[in-house]
């Protein structure tokens, strides 16, 4: 039983190996999934600054593999793109729906649209297109 695992084990770190290998080779990333990682860099930084999520929180790493692949596709690459997104969407948090509040559990913020904004604006595919 224990030989059955460690061969489970070893099989699952060698595809793991592989797809981080092949996911981080010294190609450039899809610009749809850096996107897609984009938007989610502005949605969690966004709700973290209005306190509905913490840094970690969500324990989400969906896009690990994109990173590693960002990490070796050219230097200093995932630091731009980060800084990017931070500079551009770092007041979303900010905005606010003007709604009445009878019930007192506002404000309601504006976040998930303006990040999927950003997400589609043209200032995003330009330094996509540029930083390749």
């Amino acid at each position: 039983m224990n030989a059955r695992l460690l061969a489970l084990v070893m099989l699952a770190t060698l595809v793991v190996g592989a797809t981080v290998s092949g996911a981080a080779g010294n190609r450039a990333p899809d610009p749809e999934a850096l996107k897609a990682y984009a938007l989610k860099l502005c949605l969690d930084s966004n709700y973290a600054k209005v306190g509905t999520l913490g840094p970690g929180a969500e324990k989400d790493r969906s896009y690990l593999l994109l990173q590693y692949a960002l990490d070796n596709s050219r230097p200093k690459a995932r630091q731009r793109l980060e800084s990017f997104v931070k500079t551009t969407t770092a007041d979303y948090y900010l905005a606010e729906v003007p709604m009445k509040d009878e019930g007192n559990v506002g404000p309601f913020n504006k976040i998930f649209a303006q990040c999927m904004d950003f997400y589609h604006s043209p200032a995003l595919k330009k330094f996509l297109a540029r930083d390749r």
